[in-house]
């Protein structure tokens, strides 16, 4: 029993002493699973203190270079601000000498009165007349000559002297006049001949139908002897053959017959008539121009079928052509240049009278009181931007 005591306790102390050497070692290889981390995390930690030393100078160098960037701006900047005070300082130099000289123009314009501006109306409207009156006699233009001739009235009208009631008067008179008077459309009866040569392209040549006689056969006998059916037959032969053959008195000119060329010359020629008939209606020519009429109505009856539409829409638009005045009577705007003459000559001796007057009152002014700068420059001032004219 002892024996057995003794076995069972050995077998009991042997785990023990087996579980007791095991400790060690697992808490050796825990120290080394520790070490190792912590030289892994030493090295983690280094990397990353590498990188962010990197960083940290590229960040800087990068920073570096934008503060020098900034600088080159700001002294970009400030050397443009430099140049802008330069300038300033040239506009303000400029702005004084501009100054000055307004001050100038505005001495010049405080000489000039409503006397001088009348003078302008009247030289005005009298180029305007003459414009008016020379457009009557070269050209005929009635349209153009009223609008001139309505231009110098409301330069007239804007006059407030004596006299100018006469002038308006006449212009008035010669208005009305031109109003009533036969005005050639130029323009439209330069575009009625542009599509009159389209018409005549259109026009068809008559046809040379040659077409013989009918023939009347004489009807044998029947009992018709040799020398009967002889002459029968004879006389049959000389009618179809006389059939083929017209016969006609030259108491007239023969008309040729055109060629397929000469055709096409003939509308080309047309052509050209037509364009020397504008060319006459610019100049106002009425004797080429209806010269050219009566010549292309000539060559249409002649040559071409006037029987069709075109032809007669041809024949009808050249008649009425021909009573257009080319050239009317142009009327007369004499009177209205003979009163802007009276009218000028009584201005000027006018504006001597009203020159001498105002001399006298200045030189007595200046002599019973001498006006100030300030003064002066206003008055200027007011002279430049409202020059009052004189009411007699």
């Amino acid at each position: 029993m002892i024996e057995q005591q003794k076995q069972t306790s050995q077998t009991a102390v042997k785990p023990e002493t087996k579980s007791a050497s095991k400790a060690p070692l697992l808490i050796a290889f825990l120290a080394l699973l520790l070490a190792v981390a912590g030289a892994g995390g030493a090295g983690y930690l280094w990397l990353q203190m590498q990188q962010f030393q990197t960083s940290s100078v590229s960040d800087f160098s990068q920073l570096k270079s934008t503060i020098e960037t900034q600088q080159a701006l700001l002294q970009t900047a400030q050397e443009k601000i430099a140049s802008t005070l330069d300038s300033s300082a040239s506009l303000q130099t400029k702005s004084q000498a501009l100054e000055t000289r307004v001050q100038n123009i505005a001495e010049e314009l405080s000489s000039v009165t409503g006397l001088n501006r009348i003078d302008w109306q009247i030289s005005h409207a009298e180029h305007l007349v003459r414009a008016a009156h020379q457009r009557l006699i070269l050209t005929s233009d009635i349209e153009g000559a009223y609008a001139l001739l309505d231009a110098a009235d409301k330069i007239m009208a804007d006059i407030n002297e004596l006299g100018v009631i006469d002038v308006r008067r006449a212009m008035a008179d010669d208005l009305i006049t031109l109003s009533v008077s036969n005005k050639v459309d130029t323009v439209g009866l330069f575009e009625k001949i542009d599509a009159l040569k389209a018409q005549i392209m259109q026009l068809s040549l008559p046809a040379q139908d040659f077409k013989a006689k009918e023939v009347t056969v004489k009807e044998m006998p029947a009992n018709a002897d040799l020398q009967t059916k002889i002459i029968v037959t004879m006389d049959n032969i000389w009618q179809r053959f006389n059939s083929q053959y017209q016969i006609q008195k030259l108491d007239e000119p023969i008309k040729p017959i055109l060629s397929s060329e000469q055709r096409v010359y003939l509308k080309q020629n047309l052509n050209l008539l037509m364009e020397q008939a504008q060319l006459a209606v610019i100049k106002r020519d009425p004797v080429v121009y209806q010269r050219i009429l009566q010549q292309a109505e000539t060559w249409v009856t002649d040559h071409f079928r006037i029987d069709t539409p075109v032809g007669k829409t041809v024949l009808e638009t050249l008649a009425e052509m021909k009573t257009v005045e080319l050239n009317p009577t142009a009327p007369d705007i004499t009177a209205t240049i003979r009163s802007l003459k009276i009218f000028a000559s009584n201005w000027k001796k006018e504006k001597q009278i009203r020159q001498q007057g105002n001399a006298n009152a200045t030189e007595k002014a200046g002599s019973e009181k001498t006006p100030t700068a300030k003064e002066v420059s206003t008055n200027l001032g007011k002279s430049a931007l409202q020059p009052e004219v004189p009411k007699v």
